[in-house]
C-alpha cells in the first residue's frame, strides 16, 4: 500500500465526495488542499497531455483505465467508442451520468477485459499511485486487455520519489509484450518546480522530500498555512505568478526540452 492509501478506493471516495457534481469537479482528482486556481492549472496541463494521447489512439473500442468521473472521455472518445473503468464507485456513477458511456467498477490491477474486446487501453496518472512493486503487474494487465497489434498508452509520472524513471516504464511494458512506438514529455512547469524544490528544503515547511506531487505538497504545508498564514500567502502569491508564466511557456518548452526533464511522460506501445 502507498503511504497515504492512494492505491485504495476508500481514499478516492473520500477525496472525491466534496467535489463531485459541483463546479469544481476536477478537484476530485487535481489539486486537493490547494487554492482552486492550482487545480485549474493542473487540469489545463493534463488536458494538453490527454489531447496528445488521443491522437495516438486507433479507432474502434478503447478502454480508459482509472477514468475517475470520466473527464477525459469527451476528448479520447472523438471518432471512437470509449469505455470507462475505475475502482471508485461514486466516480464511475458520475461518469455514467455525465457521459452515458459504458463503465465498470474494476481495479487497474485486475482488469476484467481480455482478448479482442478493445483495440487500445490507456491510463492518465493512475499507475503512479500504485506502489512501485505493483506497477509492472498492472502494466501486464493492460497488455492482457488488448489483442496483438493493440495499443497501450500511459501518461504517468517520471520524476520524484512517487514517479518511475522513463526506462523503467519502458522495461515493464516490453516485459509485458509491448514495443515502444513513441514517448514524449508532459508537464514541465520549470519555474513552479524550482520554487517547490526550494520550499521542500526549508525546515518545517515540508516534512517530505521524496515527492513533488501537488496534493502531497498541500498536505505538507498545512502546518505553515495554519501557523504562519502570511508566509503561506507569500508562497502562494509567488507560486501563482510562476505557474502562470510556466503555463504560457509550456508549448515552447515541450518542443525544446528532452522529455526526460518533464514531470510526466506519455508512452505509446504496441502489443507484439
Amino acid at each position: 500500500m502507498t503511504v497515504d492509501g492512494r492505491d485504495t478506493a476508500t481514499y478516492w471516495e473520500e477525496r472525491a465526495r466534496p467535489h463531485l457534481g459541483t463546479s469544481e469537479e476536477f478537484q476530485s482528482v487535481s489539486g486537493t488542499g490547494l487554492p482552486l486556481w492550482v487545480g485549474r492549472s493542473i487540469h489545463r496541463l493534463e488536458k494538453r497531455g490527454v489531447r496528445a494521447l488521443a491522437r495516438c489512439l486507433p479507432g474502434g473500442c478503447v478502454l480508459d483505465v482509472g477514468c475517475g468521473y470520466g473527464r477525459w472521455l469527451p476528448i479520447t472518445g472523438r471518432g471512437r467508442t470509449v469505455f470507462g473503468m475505475d475502482f471508485t464507485p461514486s466516480m464511475i456513477a458520475r461518469a455514467s451520468q455525465l457521459h452515458g458511456a459504458p463503465v465498470m467498477v474494476a481495479d487497474a490491477r485486475h482488469i476484467p477485459v481480455r482478448g479482442a474486446s478493445v483495440e487500445a487501453v490507456y491510463t492518465v496518472k493512475v499507475l503512479q499511485f500504485l506502489p512501485q512493486h505493483e506497477r509492472a503487474a498492472a502494466i501486464r494487465e493492460l497488455f492482457g486487455a488488448v489483442p496483438p497489434g493493440g495499443i497501450v498508452a500511459l501518461l504517468e509520472k517520471v520524476s520524484g520519489g512517487d514517479g518511475s524513471p522513463p526506462d523503467r516504464w519502458r522495461r515493464w511494458a516490453e516485459e509485458a509484450g509491448g514495443t515502444m512506438v513513441c514517448w514524449s514529455g508532459n508537464q514541465y512547469v520549470p519555474l513552479d518546480r524550482l520554487l517547490n524544490a526550494l520550499v521542500r528544503r526549508v525546515r518545517g515547511f515540508s516534512e517530505r522530500s521524496g515527492s513533488s506531487d501537488w496534493h502531497d505538497l498541500a498536505r505538507n504545508v498545512q502546518p505553515v498555512r495554519d501557523r504562519k498564514p502570511r508566509l503561506f500567502g507569500t508562497y502562494m502569491a509567488i507560486r501563482g505568478v510562476l505557474l502562470r508564466v510556466s503555463l504560457v511557456l509550456e508549448p515552447v518548452i515541450e518542443r525544446a526540452c528532452s522529455p526526460r526533464w518533464a514531470e510526466h511522460g506519455l508512452f505509446v506501445f504496441r502489443k507484439t
